[in-house]
């Protein structure tokens, strides 16, 4: 083929001595693909988006695995934990990932930390604090643990009173609990039980500490207004903060 520049025209490629390369929607599909394929591949071979162990440590809490104590039975192994701790452009691949799952499945790629609840929902999952079992009432606090926490609190109120201020307590209630129709439907609270927040506020009735209920009040706001929390995040909203 004589040497020439490739111009785009009508969806083919031509070339100056009249060469057509015909690329089709299958063809593109496929080249686009392919090139997403390799992107991680190249980008580890030239350091394109690489980060280094510190950052990956950061990011992951854990070392990440290396090319060491290499043989001809853990190598398979061993190359492909490092390639897929190491590959180029990783964060970005992974939150790709995440929103090509959260849009065209509905899913999440780790239920642990994300849930994808009903009309896309977001929600925390149990990696933090174990939210969802608290909040389907598998979790309660014991007696030693509420008396612990008022204990703690009387410390603090007493101290507080004794400055000529007044002490008030409240807990910011979490998204599960003010929109629990929209968790997934695998998810199904106990009702035989209790759930903390409503132990930790009966506890606190026993005592002359001032208690304001937030769930109370944001529940209430729920009948009148829209969006108290975020859909795609676990904080309220500005409105919602308003209102608490």
């Amino acid at each position: 083929m004589e040497n020439g520049e490739w111009r785009m025209e009508n969806g083919e490629w031509r070339m100056e001595n009249g060469a057509i390369i015909k690329i089709g929607k299958k063809e593109g599909v496929a080249l686009l693909l392919s090139l997403l394929l390799f992107l991680p591949l190249l980008a580890l071979l030239t350091g394109i988006g690489g980060i280094d162990d510190q950052a990956f440590f950061n990011q992951e809490k854990r070392e990440r695995n290396k090319l060491v104590n290499l043989s001809m039975k853990t190598f398979p192994r061993t190359i492909d934990a490092w390639f897929e701790d190491s590959y180029g452009l990783r964060r970005g691949m992974i939150s790709l990932d995440a929103l090509f799952n959260y849009f065209f499945s509905g899913r999440s790629i780790n239920p642990s930390r994300v849930l994808v609840g009903k009309e896309n929902f977001l929600f925390l999952g149990d990696s933090y604090e174990q939210v969802v079992m608290q909040s389907m009432n598998v979790i309660n606090f014991t007696d030693g643990q509420l008396a612990f926490m008022v204990d703690i609190l009387k410390s603090i109120k007493e101290k507080v009173n004794a400055s000529g201020a007044k002490f008030y307590v409240t807990v910011a209630p979490n998204k599960h609990s003010i929109y629990p129709e929209y968790l997934p439907g695998r998810l199904i609270p106990n009702d035989r039980r209790t759930n903390v927040y409503d132990q930790f506020a009966a506890a606190l009735t026993t005592t002359d500490i001032n208690f304001i209920d937030l769930m109370y009040i944001l529940k209430g706001a729920k009948t009148r207004y829209d969006s108290l929390y975020y859909k795609t995040d676990s904080h309220w909203s500005n409105l919602g903060a308003f209102i608490a």
